[in-house]
C-alpha cells in the first residue's frame, strides 16, 4: 500500500483509490487476513471520499467496521473512530438522520470507556452541533456546544485558544437562534482569549470578529460594529488575498454597518467590491451575487437613485431565482424587497403583484423560518 500512500499523500486520490483497490483484493486472497484488509478498506474508504464517491466510500467504512467489530469487540475505541469517519460521509451524502444516529452510536462508545468529559469526543460532537444548527434544531445544537466548551475548559484551561473557538461556535448558534445578548459575551470573551494568546492580527480571531461584528450589526451598535469589522478585513486581505471569497463577505458585512450609519459613500464601493469578486469566484447567478446586489440596490434606492437601483433589484430578482429556484423562500424575500421598492416609486400595480407572489410562496412554506434578509452580516 506503500504506492498508494505516496499518491494520497501528494493528491492523486484516483492513482491512490486504484491501488488500494488492488491492496483490498491482495488482502482478500489470503484467509484470516483481516488487517491488511480492515487496512485497505479504511484507506480506499477515505479516497473514495477525497473523489467525492461518498456511497463507495460508506460502503468501505461499513465493511471495515463488521471486521472491527468481530475482532475487537462492538465497544472498541477503534470501533467508535470508524463510526465517526462513516458519519461523516452520511452527512455529505446528505443522509443526516444515518449520520446522527451513527455519531450518537460513537459518542455511547467513547463516554462508556473513557468519560463524558473525554476529548476524544471532539469531532462527534461537532459533527452533531453542525447538523443539528443546519437543521434548525437549535436547543440540541446548543447543549451539544456547551458540552464541548466544558471539555475544552476542563482539559486545556480558561484561556486556551481551543476554548476561544468553543465560545466561537456556541455564540454562532445564539446567533442563528438572534440571541445576540447571550453571544456578544461570549463572542467579547472568545476575542480576548485570541488576542493574549496569538495577538491583534492573528487569522484565527477572524471568525470571532465577524461574528463579534453581526451580534452588534443586529443589536444596532454599528459605531461597535465597524471597527471590529475593519480589523478582520485587513487580516482577511492580508491572509486570502484582495480577491478572495472570504474578503468580500467582509467587505459586504462592513459596508452593510457602513451603510446603516448613514456612510453610503463609503459603503457603495465595498458593495460593488464584494459583488465584483463574487461573481468572479462564486459564479454570476450565486446567492452571494443576488445578495450583494439587493444591498446595492437598496443603498441605491435610499439616495433617490432610483434609475440605477431598477435594474440591479430586476437582476438580483433573477438571480435569487435561479440560485435557489422559483418557489424558494429566499425568492419570496426578493419579491417583497423588490416591491417596497416599487411602491416608493409609484409602481402600485407590479408591486402588489409581486407582493401576491411572494405570500403565494409564504403559504406553501408556511411553518417554516424565514431565510436570513440579504442584509445580514457573514
Amino acid at each position: 500500500m506503500a504506492a498508494g500512500d505516496k499518491d494520497f499523500g501528494e493528491g492523486d486520490y484516483d492513482a491512490a483509490a486504484h491501488q488500494f483497490e488492488a491492496a483490498l483484493a491482495e488482502a482478500k486472497k489470503a484467509p484470516g487476513n483481516d488487517q491488511r484488509v480492515v487496512g485497505s478498506l479504511a484507506k480506499l474508504a477515505q479516497a473514495y471520499q477525497m473523489l467525492d464517491r461518498y456511497s463507495d466510500a460508506a460502503d468501505a467504512y461499513r465493511q471495515a467496521l463488521k471486521i472491527w467489530e468481530r475482532v475487537l469487540g462492538p465497544d472498541s475505541f477503534i470501533v467508535a473512530k470508524g463510526l465517526e469517519r462513516l458519519a461523516s460521509v452520511y452527512h455529505l451524502q446528505g443522509k443526516d438522520d444515518d449520520a446522527i444516529s451513527t455519531y450518537q452510536r460513537a459518542i455511547g462508545i467513547i463516554e462508556k470507556s473513557a468519560g463524558s468529559s473525554s476529548t476524544a469526543l471532539d469531532p462527534d460532537l461537532k459533527g452533531l452541533a453542525e447538523i443539528y444548527r443546519s437543521q434548525g434544531r437549535y436547543a440540541e445544537a446548543e447543549n451539544t456546544c456547551k458540552q464541548l466548551l466544558a471539555i475544552w475548559e476542563d482539559a486545556l484551561g480558561l484561556e486556551h485558544p481551543v476554548v476561544a473557538q468553543q465560545l466561537n461556535n456556541l455564540a454562532s448558534v445564539y446567533l442563528a437562534e438572534k440571541k445576540d445578548a447571550l453571544a456578544a459575551p461570549m463572542l467579547r470573551r472568545a476575542l480576548a482569549i485570541a488576542q493574549k494568546t496569538m495577538g491583534p492580527r492573528d487569522p484565527f480571531q477572524v471568525p470571532i470578529l465577524n461574528n463579534l461584528g453581526q451580534a452588534y450589526y443586529t443589536e444596532k451598535k454599528y459605531a461597535r460594529a465597524e471597527p471590529l469589522l475593519r480589523r478582520s478585513l485587513a487580516i482577511t486581505q492580508r491572509i486570502a488575498g484582495m480577491r478572495a471569497p472570504e474578503t468580500a463577505n467582509v467587505l459586504n458585512s462592513l459596508a452593510l454597518v457602513l451603510d446603516a450609519e448613514g456612510k453610503r459613500a463609503a459603503a457603495e464601493p465595498m458593495y460593488r467590491r464584494a459583488l465584483k469578486i463574487w461573481e468572479a469566484t462564486q459564479g454570476a447567478n450565486s446567492p452571494e451575487v443576488a445578495a450583494a446586489l439587493n444591498n446595492l440596490a437598496g443603498l441605491l434606492a435610499a439616495e433617490g437613485r432610483y434609475k440605477e437601483a431598477a435594474p440591479i433589484y430586476n437582476r438580483s430578482l433573477d438571480v435569487v431565482q435561479k440560485a435557489y429556484g422559483p418557489s424558494d423562500l429566499h425568492v419570496a424575500l426578493a419579491l417583497e424587497s423588490y416591491a417596497a421598492f416599487l411602491r416608493k416609486t409609484k409602481r402600485t400595480e407590479e408591486a402588489q403583484r409581486m407582493e401576491e407572489a411572494a405570500e403565494a410562496i409564504r403559504k406553501v412554506h408556511a411553518g417554516k423560518s424565514s431565510p436570513t434578509a440579504a442584509g445580514t452580516p457573514k
